[in-house]
């Protein structure tokens, strides 16, 4: 919602900048959740969803359409991959605060979901997690996000190239 706002405010005001490193971090984080997500609903939606099944398209618009737009911004509008180190600082940095953010303020605030090693974490499989397998988690899922990026700055890339 961020870096839709970001985009927005920065075409109505006219200004050429929009905020590159912060939309190309967003939309490689857009793709891990999207992965991720899908990855584990078709294993079985309980491990993401919990009890709760979202009405089909708050599913399908906040894992798939909208991560797809901002990376269409990012890649043909934006070219929001120009700048990959701090691009790749800035999704290192959003990453961290989401584990900051999910084990320090939202599972100690909340009773579910309810796992069988905590609860109140984000998505329900991470309660089935302890927290060395937590850690694991998410250090892979940071490196995975990094090779996405790289993947993203290498079509980027080869786009400009096919322009001229």
């Amino acid at each position: 919602m961020v870096a839709h706002y970001l985009l927005f405010a920065a075409r109505r005001n006219g200004r050429s900048d929009t905020y590159p490193t912060f939309i190309s971090a967003t939309a490689v984080l857009n793709i891990m959740v999207v992965f991720l997500y899908w990855r584990l609903y078709f294993i079985d939606p309980a491990l993401v969803n919990g009890d709760n099944t979202p009405v089909w398209f708050q599913e399908y618009y906040l894992h798939l359409i909208g991560p797809a737009i901002i990376l269409i911004e990012a890649l043909f509008i934006s070219r929001a991959f120009d700048q990959m180190l701090r691009g790749m600082g800035v999704t290192v940095a959003l990453s961290v605060a989401f584990v900051v953010w999910t084990e320090g303020l939202v599972g100690p605030f909340n009773e579910t979901p309810v796992g069988s090693v905590t609860s109140g974490l984000t998505y329900p499989f991470l309660n089935d997690m302890d927290m060395g397998g937590r850690m694991n988690f998410y250090a892979t899922t940071i490196v995975t996000a990094l090779v996405f990026y790289l993947i993203c700055r290498t079509v980027a890339w080869g786009m400009r190239k096919l322009r001229g």
